[in-house]
């Protein structure tokens, strides 16, 4: 929701990050630094944007808050696709890091396993004719290597295959429940609801003043 809402305010200021490299991190990285404009509408934003989610149905819903009702309609439209763009993106950075990292492991564990092989390959070749139980033992210890190698590298190999096809296929579907409309009330300030409460103020202090002005007269005769 912050993503989506600091794409917004980038798109108003048409600016992304005002000065790169002048700033440093504790890991000597680049942090953005932002002009007063945009952390303003930003702040902005927060206030006029609410996104609640449901966990048991997994239903997203947001609500903006506008001047004007067509503006509130566009805010919340544009909220909606940026937010939907951001989870999409986030998934797939995700599931891209997760590829990256089996890739890694399968990478290393073939080397290790094309050295086993090649170990036992070459010790097979120097003692063809060699029954001593000294070479009988190092062998062993070489094809037991070779098998543990090859036994990783099948596990790897197949869970680079479900990276891959994880990658290309869990992305995730939005299916939009509701249109964001052109609301026809007003969300504030509610005018009949001021009335009606000034009203009921205004009446309250009618009375309060009928009956003080009656105490009042009751009280100048009782002492005449």
């Amino acid at each position: 929701v912050a993503d989506a809402r600091a794409s917004i305010s980038a798109a108003i200021t048409g600016e992304q990050v005002a000065a790169s490299g002048q700033v440093t991190g504790a890991n000597n990285l680049p942090m953005p630094v932002y002009s007063r404009q945009y952390l303003n509408i930003l702040r902005e934003l927060d206030d006029r944007v609410t996104v609640t989610m449901d966990r048991k149905t997994s239903v997203i819903s947001i609500r903006g808050v506008m001047p004007t009702r067509y503006a509130a309609t566009d805010l919340v439209q544009t909220v909606s696709q940026k937010l939907m763009h951001r989870i999409i993106d986030y998934e797939a950075k995700k599931a891209g890091e997760q590829l990256g990292f089996i890739e890694e492991q399968y990478a290393q564990s073939r080397i290790r396993y094309e050295k086993a092989q090649r170990n036992l390959a070459e010790f097979t070749d120097r003692n063809r004719s060699l029954n001593s139980a000294v070479a009988l033992i190092e062998k062993d210890r070489l094809q037991r290597d070779f098998d543990v190698e090859f036994a990783v590298i099948q596990q790897l190999s197949t869970e680079l295959q479900q990276a891959r096809a994880k990658k290309n296929q869990d992305t995730p579907v939005f299916t939009i429940l509701e249109q964001a409309v052109v609301p026809t009330v007003r969300s504030s300030p509610r005018r009949a609801y001021i009335l009606t409460m000034w009203a009921l103020l205004g009446f309250a202090a009618g009375i309060a003043r009928i009956l003080y002005a009656h105490y009042r007269a009751h009280y100048r005769s009782a002492r005449a």
